[in-house]
């Protein structure tokens, strides 16, 4: 059986996307990995240093999430969907949030939050401290 997952992307408190995720959904599966993909990169105002670590802005950091999830191997797993979409049966909502660096050379923040399907939050902060162990329903 399938445990589906939404993440909702935001953008300076903007929602952008929804990304479904048809299975695999749960903390030790996509939450594990989208937090890999996240932690230890900044979302920075001008791109400067090594590009694979930085978001060129909080809207960067929704793309490139899309980006990395969605290849032709997965096809059939992933969907982009409009901002506010939900009840796609999933069992976890994922939000990823990210905000703007202060000035030019500043670091804005991302902020990785998981929630069970009865929307209890299971998970709150830095993707850096995600560890989806112990968050399954």
């Amino acid at each position: 059986m399938s445990t589906r997952s939404i993440t909702i992307l935001e953008s300076d408190g903007i929602e952008v996307a929804v990304f479904y995720r048809h299975c695999d959904g749960y903390p030790t599966g996509h939450g594990d990995e989208l937090a890999q993909f996240l932690a230890g990169k900044r979302v920075v105002n001008g791109i400067s240093g090594d590009p694979r670590t930085v978001f060129n802005g909080p809207a960067a950091v929704a793309a490139q999430v899309v980006a990395h999830f969605t290849d032709a191997e997965k096809t059939g797993e992933f969907y982009l969907y409009p901002a506010g979409t939900r009840g796609m049966g999933e069992e976890y909502t994922y939000s990823v949030a990210a905000t703007s660096a202060e000035g030019f050379g500043g670091d804005g923040a991302i902020t990785l939050t998981c929630a069970g399907y009865d929307g209890r939050t299971l998970y709150q902060g830095s993707p850096d401290g995600f560890d989806g162990s112990g968050l399954e329903e």
